[in-house]
């Protein structure tokens, strides 16, 4: 198996660090893998799966980590349609198999927002996409996995095969091993095109009670709000709901069409521009024609490519436009009895500060926390904004105020976080870390982020 040295960079901008990387072209790199333990004594290179390098944290590359890239494993293994089930190794981009589902009436019901992204990269930290009320995690959609790790060869791992393992790899963050081949649930769906309604939120303490509204007649929904302006229009903003259109015709192939766009993305183009676009003034005007698209309660049609994969086109643009200095991102679940509470801290923290909030975003969640996958009954809340030092200033008080509210961080969001944070709010902290150890006691599989969080 051969090993490059390379500086890597996190999405957000915060990280750089030297490690070394694989690109494999076959499966033969395994037995490289399982031969290495052997040959080397415990001081062994450190090993971690990376994607397609969109991770907002170093979660797929550290200092000295070998990170072994995927992008040659992106093969559909099988496809049966009629139980609405494919099996695809671990590198194939959410944009290909989409392609490839699309014309059989067939979707995958999880997924974050760019189609470079890969199905290992989804697994690994269990993402969520904006049907979460209903659809769940990525962990929902998992039928079962391949797992290697050099220590035990490769394991099949299901909700009833190796259980605990499975639920320790579905939001492991790549800390169990290689993700080899996964087994997917599908969904059907009428058409490739959606209704979207844009229905106005004078009062964001109305979030909550207007996303369960939502939630009784849409398929997919999310929200956005200004939280630049201050008074009593702190957080106004609209809420979007989509609605497959019943009985249209499947589009063309995304494929030709998206390619520019797929390829141009990742965390070295992100940071090109030596200086940042966004500040008070300019975000304060995107904010506001933003916003202002919500107020009368339209509507509009959109593709089911384009409201599953927002970050493309021009919108890259808006990650770009952060700078080299990069960005932060600030996600939380909180419990909905909390969300005031929360709210109002914000409010608070931001009247003190001049940092302009370029997103804040909210999703209705349910479920159960566990383990250390970012899941729950409640909001899921997101803020975007420029680094610096009023930036992490604001993100400790967050940290205060996401432990007073009894809320949950999203960790493969937040490239800063802290292992004492993480303890604080994730109950399961503890039995996570006794886990991994008993799997993979020389913890063969580490990354910046499990340094960080002291797993």
């Amino acid at each position: 198996m051969q090993v490059q040295p390379r500086q890597f960079i996190s999405f957000d901008g915060s990280t750089r660090l030297k490690g070394f990387e694989s690109k494999p072209e076959n499966y033969r790199y395994l037995k490289d893998l399982s031969d290495a333990p052997k040959n080397v004594d415990a001081q062994q290179t450190a090993l971690i799966s990376r994607g397609a390098g969109l991770s907002y944290t170093a979660a797929s590359f550290g200092e000295d980590v070998c990170s072994i890239d995927h992008a040659q494993f992106d093969r559909i293994l099988s496809f049966d349609k009629e139980n609405k089930c494919i099996e695809v190794e671990a590198g194939i981009s959410l944009g290909k198999l989409y392609d490839f589902l699309i014309e059989h009436g067939l979707f995958l019901a999880t997924q974050p927002g760019h189609p470079r992204i890969t199905v290992g990269g989804c697994v690994a930290p269990d993402i969520h996409g904006k049907n979460q009320f209903m659809d769940g995690t990525c962990i929902n959609q998992v039928e079962s996995l391949k797992l290697f790790h050099p220590s035990h060869g490769i394991i099949e791992l299901s909700p009833e095969q190796n259980p605990e393992l499975f639920r320790l790899t579905c939001g492991g963050y790549g800390l169990t091993g290689n993700i080899i081949s996964c087994k997917l649930k599908l969904k059907s769906i009428p058409s490739d095109m959606a209704n979207v309604t844009l229905r106005p939120i004078a009062c964001i303490e109305d979030l909550p009670k207007m996303l369960r509204e939502s939630a009784d007649k849409a398929d997919f929904i999310f929200s956005w709000h200004d939280f630049n302006i201050r008074g009593k229009d702190f957080g106004k903003g609209f809420i979007q709901e989509g609605r497959f259109i019943a009985n249209a015709s499947i589009g063309e192939k995304t494929s030709i069409r998206k390619k520019a766009a797929e390829q141009s993305l990742n965390a070295e183009t992100r940071g090109s521009l030596p200086f940042p676009i966004f500040n008070s003034i300019s975000v304060a005007a995107m904010n506001a024609l933003y916003g202002a698209k919500g107020n009368s309660g339209s509507s509009f049609q959109l593709s089911l490519f384009d409201s599953i994969f927002p970050i493309q086109n021009v919108k890259e643009l808006y990650f770009k436009f952060f700078g080299a200095a990069g960005f932060h991102e600030y996600q939380a679940i909180i419990p909905e009895s909390n969300f005031g509470q929360y709210i109002e801290g914000v409010r608070h923290a931001l009247q003190k500060r001049n940092l302009p909030i370029t997103l804040a975003s909210a999703k209705l969640f349910a479920g159960k926390q566990d383990l250390l996958r970012f899941t729950g009954d409640g909001i899921c809340f997101a803020m975007n904004f420029p680094r610096g030092q009023e930036a992490d200033e604001l993100m400790k008080e967050l940290d205060r105020l996401l432990v007073n509210c009894k809320g949950a961080p999203n960790i493969i969001k937040d490239s800063r976080l802290s292992k004492e944070i993480v303890a604080a709010t994730y109950p399961e902290y503890e039995h996570f870390r006794t886990l991994l150890h008993q799997f993979d006691p020389k913890r063969i599989y580490r990354s910046e982020l499990s340094e960080r969080l002291g797993l």
